[in-house]
C-alpha cells in the first residue's frame, strides 16, 4: 500500500524520472492502492520508456526504503490516450471516490 510515506517518496521519484526524461508531469494523484499521472512526453521518446523508468526506479527505491513493500506483488502499468480535460476529470472523479 502507497502509504505511510511512500506515497511522498513515490510522487518524489516520479518527478525526478520525469525531469531526467524531458517530460511534464502535469497531474498526479496517488491512491493507496494505484498511481493517476497525466503527462506529457516527447512522442519519439515514447510513453513506454518513460513508464518502464517510472516502474523500474520506484519499485526498486520504494522496496529498498519500504520494506513492507518487498511483500507486495509487482506492480501493473495501463496507458490511456485521451484528451486532457476530460482526463483530469476522470482523475478526480476516481480520486474523490477513493478517499
Amino acid at each position: 500500500m502507497l502509504d505511510g510515506g511512500a506515497d511522498e517518496r513515490l510522487k518524489e521519484i516520479l518527478y525526478e524520472v520525469c525531469e531526467e526524461k524531458n517530460a511534464e508531469l502535469l497531474e498526479l494523484e496517488v491512491i493507496p492502492d494505484h498511481v493517476h499521472v497525466l503527462i506529457n512526453v516527447d512522442p519519439q521518446y515514447g510513453i513506454h520508456r518513460l513508464v518502464k523508468a517510472f516502474k523500474g526506479r520506484s519499485s526498486r527505491l520504494l522496496r529498498d526504503q519500504f520494506p513492507r513493500l518487498r511483500r507486495r506483488p509487482g506492480v501493473q502499468a495501463s496507458a490511456d490516450l485521451m484528451d486532457e480535460q476530460l482526463l483530469c476529470c476522470h482523475c478526480r472523479r476516481r480520486t474523490a471516490r477513493h478517499r
